[in-house]
């Protein structure tokens, strides 16, 4: 998970995106952390923003593997373009970032591939597994809020459960910072889900469209491949679509 500012962020899967696992809208906790509810937020934790999950409470998820976001290995269309070679690094020591990178499936996936991986997430005790992984494949785990994060721009964004996870509010933010995260000519690869969700139905995961994201992404985006999914990662109710675009070092409605 990742950390995000707004106040009703951090309450995360809902049984109708993961039916299988059978989260109900009434499932009570008697730890007091936040429950994921059909009907948004509860109250508990010890995040900011009177009683909004923060880390800690994320990190008791991971500990008592009460993580039904978590597919068990990378998604499947991220392993077949892998494996066809759409998502190859562009040169030796491209460099990606994955935000909300969990027990970092996805991550590892990647790194096997050639990228030179930096998974972010808010939860550091992830790192204990995952960092000792992505060092062998020369990448590395950091722990923190993908809306400050900085560092050197990346040729991919690999983003999986993530733009759907944070506030609506914050999703401009995140654009523009994903847009300093890119390097001219980068690309923002990611999954739309739960596409088709109405705004009615309150998140996260909040629904979204590939509009939504390109929206935030801004003017200097140029749509590569906006289509549904060949593999769909099982049990999840919402459609799922993939998204390539690439940020350009101009506006693209720029006059030569």
């Amino acid at each position: 998970m990742v950390k995000a500012r707004s106040a009703d962020t951090r309450a995360w899967i809902q049984t109708e995106s993961w039916p299988s696992l059978a989260w109900g809208a009434d499932f009570a906790d008697p730890r007091g952390m936040v429950t994921p509810s059909e009907d948004g937020p509860t109250r508990g934790g010890d995040g900011a923003g009177g009683g909004v999950p923060g880390p800690a409470d994320w990190a008791e998820r991971y500990r008592l593997g009460e993580t039904p976001w978590d597919l068990g290995g990378a998604h499947p269309e991220l392993s077949l373009r892998l494996s066809g070679g759409s998502l190859a690094p562009p040169r030796t020591g491209a460099r990606v970032l994955v935000p909300g990178a969990g027990r970092g499936h996805d991550a590892v996936a990647l790194a096997r591939r050639g990228w030179t991986v930096v998974a972010l997430d808010v939860v550091g005790s992830l790192g204990e597994d995952l960092g000792t992984a992505l060092a062998r494949l020369g990448g590395r785990f950091v722990e923190g809020d993908a809306l400050d994060f900085e560092d050197e721009p990346f040729d991919l964004i690999w983003d999986h459960t993530f733009f759907c996870a944070i506030n609506p509010a914050d999703r401009e933010p995140w654009g523009r910072r994903a847009g300093e995260l890119l390097l001219p000519g980068g690309l923002y690869a990611a999954l739309v889900f739960p596409f088709g969700k109405p705004a009615s139905e309150e998140g996260p995961p909040h629904g979204m469209s590939s509009d939504d994201l390109l929206r935030v992404l801004g003017a200097r985006t140029e749509v590569i491949e906006d289509v549904e999914v060949q593999r769909r990662a099982p049990a999840r109710r919402w459609a799922e679509r993939f998204l390539l675009a690439r940020r350009h070092g101009l506006d693209l409605a720029s006059p030569a």
